[in-house]
């Protein structure tokens, strides 16, 4: 991706997680803001981890210990293809 489409994609990653944080009545905003370009950059141009090679022992794996951001994560994750329903 090109830095346009990055930034493109960070703004529809914003949206979706306020609709999902507002729809919910909870969450925390501020966190999950503010790492979502660091999620999408990551997940679209620096690591090989896709749902097809998901059990490789040769994927890169995240370990994200900040869980007020977890919102952001499922956002990204979902649009990758990791769940059954893409958002």
């Amino acid at each position: 991706m090109i830095t346009k489409e990055l930034k493109i994609k960070s703004v529809q990653y914003r949206k979706k997680l306020l609709k999902y944080i507002l729809g919910a009545k909870a969450g925390h905003t501020g966190g999950s803001l503010s790492c979502t370009d660091i999620l999408n950059v990551l997940y679209n141009e620096v690591l090989n981890v896709s749902p097809e090679n998901f059990t490789s022992p040769d994927r890169d794996r995240y370990v994200q210990s900040k869980g007020h951001t977890v919102e952001a994560l499922y956002v990204v994750l979902a649009d990758k293809g990791f769940s059954q329903r893409k958002t």
